[in-house]
């Protein structure tokens, strides 16, 4: 395959660099690529977004932090960026 999930190695990469001081944001996608990593944020007290259902185009990656409780915020694509320059200010 010339996909290979990446997502899950950056978030882990960001982790052991910064541990809670990240904004992590997930968008759509397939699968559930980046759920472990964006949990450990999560619970080491960083700040993740998921983009709600309504908005994705493919529910899955999003979904998959949903359903482990590791989203601070689930908000449409067009609220994501006021979200941030509110938590970057």
């Amino acid at each position: 395959s010339v996909y290979k999930p990446s997502v899950e190695v950056l978030g882990k990469s960001v982790f052991d660099a910064v541990n809670k001081n990240v904004v992590a944001v997930m968008l759509t996608g397939m699968g559930s690529d980046g759920a472990d990593a964006f949990e450990k944020i999560h619970q080491a007290g960083g700040y993740v977004i998921a983009q709600d259902k309504e908005s994705c185009v493919v529910y899955g990656m999003s979904r998959s932090v949903v359903e482990k409780n590791a989203a601070n915020e689930i908000l449409p694509l067009e609220g994501i960026g006021r979200k941030l320059v509110q938590l970057l200010s």
